[in-house]
């Protein structure tokens, strides 16, 4: 099943009606698969305007979220209204919102980058508990222990008061990764640049890692409490993917990615089953957990009405 979003009038019901007839017409998915190729859940949102004619009355904009079913063949069948909400055309555009980021990444050329692989997987864990997992790195030494760990050191770390909409910290990696580091004909990047890892995570639920090399993401939704839907991806810069070697680049990015990732679920798997435990209790943070305080805060504004401050 793929749930999309657009944009959509609530006094206006036909408005829904005809969006799930549009799209169920028109629109062709490739269906969503797990590591194995099983087709299974995915997640696509779009964007659907309605121009409504100056000589009726203007409704008020807002959004609406259809359920649809993709069969075998990428058509749709069984499309439903499953949401409508007025008024969330004013929030204010990602673009926007994530302006900063251009100026923290810049000289990588992310934009250039070439994704190589996509997968879904869903982890016996909570989506929290994965997002606010990613966002420290203080847990590589234990948990990365067989990969990741030991190519970076925790007080080269830094941890600085997220945005609005996005928190990150960097780690520097050792030359022993070789794809994680600038190539060689990557004459942009200096200095320590050429070996700085940016972990970026996009409020609520998009987290991303990014090197001079390689990049890879999470995009996470939750399936009930106990587990959640991964979007897992990744690929590589364009140095990397133009190079002689670019076949042995792409095994050695996946078959890491791949380890690390099992020693992330394995982690966060024990950590939820931790939490739910009746003796757990709250602990106090690290300042190598300056993200999750930060990603504290934003759930808290969104949910209870706490409002956050910034650059403190």
């Amino acid at each position: 099943q793929i749930t999309c979003g657009g944009v959509k009038e609530k006094r206006v019901p036909e408005l829904d009606e005809a969006t799930c007839r549009l799209v169920t017409m028109r629109a062709t998915f490739k269906p969503a698969t797990d590591a194995k190729g099983v087709p299974g859940e995915g997640i696509y949102s779009n964007r659907v305007r309605w121009v409504v004619p100056q000589d009726v009355p203007q409704p008020t904009p807002g959004s609406v979220a259809i359920s649809m079913i993709v069969e075998k063949d990428g058509s749709q069948s069984d499309c439903q209204i499953i949401r409508s909400d007025p008024g969330m055309t004013g929030a204010p555009p990602v673009a926007a919102q994530l302006a900063d980021v251009q100026g923290l990444i810049d000289d990588y050329g992310m934009e250039h980058y070439t994704e190589t692989f996509r997968e879904t997987h869903i982890w016996d864990t909570n989506w929290k508990i994965l997002a606010e997992n990613f966002m420290e790195s203080y847990h590589l030494p234990v948990c990365h222990a067989g990969t990741i760990g030991g190519l970076s050191k925790l007080d080269e770390m830094v941890c600085p008061p997220g945005s609005a909409a996005f928190n990150y910290h960097t780690i520097l990696k050792d030359d022993r990764l070789k794809i994680a580091l600038a190539h060689p004909n990557n004459t942009r990047m200096v200095g320590d640049r050429r070996r700085t890892t940016f972990l970026l995570a996009v409020y609520p639920s998009l987290l991303i890692t990014l090197t001079p090399g390689y990049f890879w993401y999470l995009s996470l939704h939750p399936h009930g409490v106990g587990q959640v839907h991964i979007v897992f991806g990744g690929g590589m810069s364009p140095d990397f993917v133009n190079s002689p070697e670019s076949r042995e680049h792409f095994a050695a990015l996946k078959t890491l990615l791949d380890k690390v990732n099992v020693e992330d679920r394995g982690c966060t798997e024990k950590v939820y089953r931790g939490v739910s435990a009746s003796a757990a209790r709250a602990g106090h943070l690290s300042h190598l957990e300056r993200p999750n305080y930060d990603f504290a805060q934003y759930l808290a504004e969104k949910t209870g009405g706490f409002t956050r401050t910034f650059g403190v």
